[in-house]
């Protein structure tokens, strides 16, 4: 069963809010469970349910992927580990170091929107979301990409822009993390 947002206004907001991640793409929807078995073949798919989140005044999408057990299937080996807020500033100083002035360096931090929403899964039939419909009854969505709840979503996404900062890294000189 979907989980029921506190009050009817959260419960209209939450399917909104998942309406217009259909209309942007990186949801599909809405299916029935005939549909699903249909689709994946019967008791071969397996949904997670959704829920909202109150924070800052928004709500937020949340697919539960601890409560239907997706979690527990996951065991990753790395950890994400970020570049720190200073990476400019200790650029420019070694920048600055070489060459015994200041260089005019421009930085940047690009924000990917939805960023492990577009990074496919090999296995789609595990990204199923549940949710309460407005009438009543349950709505299942599927997703090209990672859930909002799944333990791997992130470490898994992160391969892409790692990649591509090697990339910038080593055949461009660009230095980038």
């Amino acid at each position: 069963q979907a989980a029921k947002p506190e009050s009817g206004a959260e419960q209209a907001l939450l399917y909104e809010q998942t309406q217009q991640e259909v209309a942007r793409g990186i949801m599909h929807g809405p299916f029935s469970r005939a549909q699903l078995d249909e689709c994946y073949g019967p008791s071969q798919w397996r949904a997670m349910r959704r829920f909202g989140v109150l924070q800052k005044g928004k709500l937020r999408c949340c697919d539960n992927a601890r409560t239907s057990e997706h979690n527990d299937c996951v065991h990753r080996h790395e950890k994400v580990a970020g570049e720190s807020a200073d990476f400019p500033a200790r650029v420019a100083g070694g920048f600055a170091d070489a060459y015994g002035e200041p260089v005019p360096m421009e930085s940047g931090n690009d924000d990917l929107k939805d960023a492990y929403r577009h990074s496919p899964t090999g296995e789609p039939e595990w990204s199923v979301v549940a949710q309460a419909a407005p009438g009543g009854g349950v709505e299942y969505f599927t997703m090209p990409g990672f859930n909002f709840g799944v333990s791997s979503a992130v470490p898994q996404f992160n391969r892409t822009p790692e990649l591509s900062v090697m990339c910038a890294c080593r055949l461009f000189g660009v230095v980038a993390c």
